[in-house]
């Protein structure tokens, strides 16, 4: 399989052959602006590892050093199995860090999507609820991934199985990290088209609930084949983000379920306080979406997070009211249901609760929550955000990739 970027042996970098701490280096299979990565071998053992080497030059500029070992901190602290493991953490005797990564075969969720173009709503679920349970526990332990995107979900071939892995977290935030400054470059850390506003409008402000957003924009475009915020230059996608509404996904697939549209909408949108309260919320209003076998591996882990409360104020037909409530009300009918079936029609249940009819959806105005902001601050913030984009556009827009690929 071809790697994102040409391979290039420089004087600088280690070559086949070479030994690594106790690894030695088989071959050299991605580079970028950042790191190179390489296919090594345990001299031992014989296991097969990805070795992620800061670029030489990159190595003695202090905010990059932090960025990389960042990545590797927030990938050893959050041990899931759909994320990316880090074993190690090393330096080159010239003092070039590098991080010992499981190594992966496969490819990303971007080249599935390029080359099938669209997924049905069960495979997008499949594939996406063990990224938002993931995420679900980096947000348990502070870490804010900041970079969610298609090229960065690897979906690993295990024998006859998929495993969908979160790949770089080198622009992750922590809440230790929380009181270093942030330099001039980290200001649009993120590709633009996953952004959520608050994102583009600093990276400061980007906290759990702007990981919802990507995963929102993320379940939209692998059923509508198209990010819900496109443009022509990188000032019309933040412009569309920041100020914009996505075409509404029932003009864009057909026998659409309301479930997924109400979920997806809430997520997307723009004031961070009406999207999900937490990302197990999300998981259960998408729940019903998913394979038998999916739906029985989450039901534990996203069915209990609704608030039994609200089935009081959750009628039929469902209200048409604002997405969030809606989205409210379809979660705890979810949950409640589920809980009092008994074992062997619940499956049943989970099937059909959320299946409400179309008339009951919530109306294409009311699903867009606009941010408050005049249409003169959206395009003086993106214009801004543009510039600022443009005077360190490689390491600003672009990110660097985890893992190898064969």
């Amino acid at each position: 399989m071809s790697t994102p970027h040409p391979l290039v042996i420089s004087v600088d970098l280690p070559r086949p052959g070479d030994v690594l701490g106790n690894y030695v280096i088989e071959r050299q299979v991605g580079l970028g602006g950042m790191a190179v990565v390489y296919e090594a071998s345990h001299r031992r053992l014989g296991k097969r590892v990805a070795i992620k080497m800061l670029l030489p030059h990159h190595a003695a500029r202090t905010e990059l050093a932090q960025r990389f070992q960042r990545e590797g901190e927030a990938a050893a602290l959050l041990d899931h199995p759909n994320a990316v493991s880090v074993f190690d953490a090393d330096a080159d005797p010239r003092g070039t860090p590098y991080l010992v990564l499981e190594y992966l075969q496969g490819e990303d969720l971007a080249a599935l999507l390029k080359r099938e173009g669209r997924l049905s709503m069960e495979q997008t679920v499949d594939l996406l609820l063990p990224v938002i349970s993931a995420i679900a526990v980096a947000h348990d332990l502070g870490i804010v991934h900041r970079d969610l995107k298609p090229e960065n979900v690897f979906l690993a071939q295990r024998r006859r199985e998929v495993v969908p892995k979160v790949l770089d977290f080198g622009i992750s935030k922590t809440a230790e990290a929380e009181s270093l400054k942030l330099t001039h470059a980290e200001s649009l850390l993120g590709t633009p088209h996953y952004m959520s506003p608050e994102q583009a409008q600093g990276a400061e402000q980007a906290d759990a609930r702007t990981d919802q957003f990507a995963l929102g924009v993320m379940l939209y475009e692998c059923v509508a084949g198209r990010c819900p915020f496109e443009g022509n230059s990188l000032f019309a996608v933040l412009a569309a983000v920041v100020g914009g509404a996505p075409t509404p996904l029932d003009e864009l697939v057909d026998a659409l379920d309301a479930g997924f549209d109400v979920a997806v909408m809430r997520a997307l949108s723009k004031d961070p306080e009406l999207r999900f309260p937490g990302l197990r919320d999300f998981g259960a209003a998408l729940l019903h979406l998913a394979s038998e076998p999916t739906r029985l591996h989450y039901a534990a882990e996203f069915a209990h997070v609704a608030r039994p409360a609200q089935t009081r104020v959750c009628q039929d037909p469902l209200p048409e009211v604002d997405v969030r409530d809606r989205a409210d009300c379809l979660i705890a009918l979810f949950a409640a249901e589920a809980a009092a079936a008994p074992d062997d029609a619940r499956d049943d249940v989970i099937e059909g609760v959320l299946d409400a009819p179309r008339s009951a959806r919530v109306t294409k105005k009311r699903a867009y929550v606009p941010l408050i902001i005049g249409s003169a601050l959206v395009l003086v913030a993106a214009a801004s955000i543009a510039v600022a984009a443009a005077d360190d556009a490689p390491r600003t827009v672009s990110t660097e990739r985890l893992v190898t690929h064969d």
